[in-house]
């Protein structure tokens, strides 16, 4: 059995386009604005701060007075990322 190049090629694509949407589908636990009395797990959401920079756990905390624009070792502040593949 052959396959054309075409062929080949489409499902290449297809596929490239399956990862990019599986890479971009990450999901987190938004838990609104943070709180110093709040108990955080991995994956949890949070805003700090008057401009609401999102963060997301990265180690499990909570509570504490430590902020997570200070706390590198419990908290990533998310940056804008690829815009999402096309349907």
């Amino acid at each position: 059995m052959s396959v054309s190049k075409e062929t080949v090629a489409w499902y290449l694509q297809k596929r490239r386009r399956q990862r990019a949407e599986e890479d971009y589908d990450v999901e987190y636990n938004w838990t609104g604005t943070w709180d110093p009395a709040g108990v955080y797990a991995v994956g949890d959401g949070v805003t700090v701060g008057t401009d609401a920079d999102p963060y997301v756990c990265t180690v499990a905390v909570g509570p504490s007075a430590v902020t997570p624009d200070s706390d590198a070792a419990h908290w990533s502040e998310l940056q804008p990322g690829p815009t999402p593949p096309p349907p």
